[in-house]
């Protein structure tokens, strides 16, 4: 394994994911870590990590010169932290989505043009071994001329985090880049990076159940590749049971993976099939790890992050035509 012990990095807050960050670091070597909690402070949420130090103020680890910083706070605070960041010369690990619009995002990577950092998006299904091998499959041409793409996802918003009220999160505000389309960005990720750049024909969808949210709960759009294969995305909050399928059919085969059941079957023109994953076998915390050791990586000067700024802004991009388009933001 890659030694990063001699990195400095802060993360920021000390929410679900910021608290899962922290711990993937410690269980990647990282030996100089620090917290930063604006808003929650410290307490026995944090468990393990309560013995690592924790600051209250972001002006304090911008003035700490750490290699980088793992922004992990709500959405609409990420652009400004990472401006600040890499304008601090800090590298930057930045939760999805990259920012709460497209016009925002491009405002950092214009900053980040004239610093030259690391800023990696975490995209973490990109490092799933099954999307990786569906992704394979599609641009090997082993499914000839390809005929429909679909993908669908859906998962209770209440159920996002048992233990905290839905209302109060980033997930349910506006304000805050909340919206199935932004919270969920992974699904619009990982078409762009299979199928290539998606232009928008039309969308449907909103705000249609009972939930007390401000946003969109579930969108249903046509798009197209630059092929011109028509691609149908669903998004929703709603589904009691989560699900996220992706399915692509061409005249020599088709492919279908589905997240939860951690299963890709492909199959040939003749219908002979292949699977590939283990039902229920797939370790979610890996995808985890294996982004922020990607990013790491990078840090040390390895290359570029596999999930980078540049799929935030297309990404975003995309999401804010498909809101526009279904009247989002009101």
């Amino acid at each position: 394994m890659t030694d990063f012990s001699s990195l400095k990095i802060a993360v920021i807050g000390t929410g679900s994911v910021g608290r899962r960050h922290a711990q993937n670091l410690l269980a990647l070597g990282v030996k100089s870590l620090v917290l930063c909690s604006e808003n929650r402070g410290g307490g026995d949420y944090l468990g393990e990590l309560r013995a690592l130090p924790l600051v209250n103020r972001y002006d304090a680890i911008l003035d700490g010169d750490y290699d980088a910083v793992v922004i992990a706070n709500s959405t609409d605070r990420h652009v400004d932290y990472a401006i600040r960041a890499v304008q601090r010369n800090a590298n930057v690990y930045l939760e999805k989505p990259a920012g709460i619009s497209a016009a925002q995002v491009a405002g950092l990577l214009e900053v980040n043009h004239k610093q030259k950092k690391v800023v990696a998006v975490g995209y973490q299904h990109r490092f799933n071994p099954l999307l990786v091998k569906a992704r394979e499959i599609y641009r090997s041409g082993a499914l000839g001329q390809i005929v429909s793409v679909s993908c669908t996802m859906g998962e209770y918003l209440p159920n996002y985090h048992p233990n905290e009220d839905y209302r109060k999160g980033y997930a349910a505000k506006e304000d805050l880049g909340g919206g199935v389309m932004r919270t969920q960005i992974h699904d619009v990720n990982y078409l762009r990076w299979i199928c290539g750049d998606l232009a928008l024909l039309c969308a449907h969808g909103g705000k249609t159940s009972t939930l007390e949210i401000d946003v969109e709960d579930n969108v249903t759009a046509l798009l197209k590749t630059p092929g011109g294969v028509g691609v149908s995305l669903h998004m929703d909050y709603l589904q009691k049971k989560p699900y996220r399928i992706l399915e692509i059919a061409g005249i020599e085969g088709g492919i279908r993976w589905s997240y939860h059941d951690n299963v890709l079957k492909h199959w040939d023109g003749a219908g002979t099939a292949t699977n590939y994953g283990q039902e229920g076998g797939l370790n979610r915390n890996q995808l985890f790890l294996d982004c922020m050791a990607d990013f790491l990586r990078c840090v040390q000067g390895n290359g570029s992050p596999r999930s980078d700024l540049s799929d935030g802004l297309a990404d975003m991009r995309l999401v804010d035509q498909i809101r526009s388009s279904i009247g989002f933001p009101r």
